[in-house]
């Protein structure tokens, strides 16, 4: 009986932590765009050019990663057309994700506005899983929108 009851505790804490984990995902996620934006920026970047984007992708929407010279764009499909966001950078440092091409994911985790050239970008880099914040911010540093942008995960 004592086996029993012992086995019996240690299978509720095993499903006790695996609902926990999956619970509290989400919080985290939000709570990591919360604290980056709040911190001081890594990188700061304008936005030079954004093609075919009709709307923020609210999901993990699978693109790539490109480099050229101190330019970096992002690009992903969506509707049958390529989704471009480039952007250079203007102080600071740029997104470390090499080779030039490599897969990403890119969600908006909060978005107010849809990104335009002459925008701001902030990055600071997420603590798990490995990617970067984005932040989205007008003139004035209002923060616009919060993109996070994933790669080999």
């Amino acid at each position: 009986m004592r086996t029993k009851l012992m086995w019996l505790t240690v299978v509720v804490a095993w499903i006790s932590k695996f609902y926990a984990t999956a619970k509290t995902g989400e919080f985290v996620a939000i709570l990591g765009a919360s604290l980056a934006q709040s911190l001081p920026p890594e990188g700061e970047y304008r936005i030079t050019r954004v093609e075919n984007l009709q709307a923020s992708p609210t999901v993990r929407v699978g693109g790539h990663f490109h480099m050229d010279g101190n330019r970096q764009r992002i690009e992903w499909n969506h509707a049958g057309q390529v989704v471009v966001v480039e952007w250079e950078v203007i102080r600071g440092t740029e997104l470390p994700i090499r080779p030039s091409g490599e897969p990403i994911f890119v969600r908006a985790v909060e978005s107010k506005r849809m990104p335009q050239r002459g925008m701001s970008l902030q990055m600071r880099r997420m603590l798990y899983p490995r990617g970067y914040y984005l932040i989205l911010r007008d003139s004035g540093g209002e923060t616009l929108g919060i993109w996070e942008l994933l790669w080999n995960t």
